[in-house]
């Protein structure tokens, strides 16, 4: 073997994972922009169904106030629960991008 083929080997291992590095990176940007996407949704499913709870002129049943307020702590979790997610899945973006640089 030349030593013009054994360098085509090596460039096309390269290449392989470099292009395995871009597919990763891809990869994790796209779940890192669905969860974000997510916690903007429940975000602003929150605002919503706050304002609407807010905005009622009718007095409300003891029962009905607690219903509601419980659904906006389980509305309040989920938020902190996606937004601790979606740093979770930053992370992974930003380590799939240091591994694509240090290709």
């Amino acid at each position: 073997m030349s030593r013009a083929d054994r360098l085509s080997v090596v460039i096309d291992l390269a290449k392989r994972d470099e292009d395995a590095a871009a597919k990763i990176l891809d990869e994790k940007r796209q779940a890192y922009e669905a969860e974000t996407q997510r916690l903007d949704e429940l975000r602003q499913y929150y605002g919503e169904y706050e304002q609407q709870f807010n905005r009622k002129g009718l007095p409300l049943r003891a029962d009905e106030l607690v219903r509601q307020r419980e659904f906006l702590q389980q509305l309040t979790k989920s938020c902190e629960s996606q937004t601790l997610h979606v740093d979770h899945m930053h992370q992974a973006f930003e380590q799939a991008v240091a591994q694509w640089d240090n290709l």
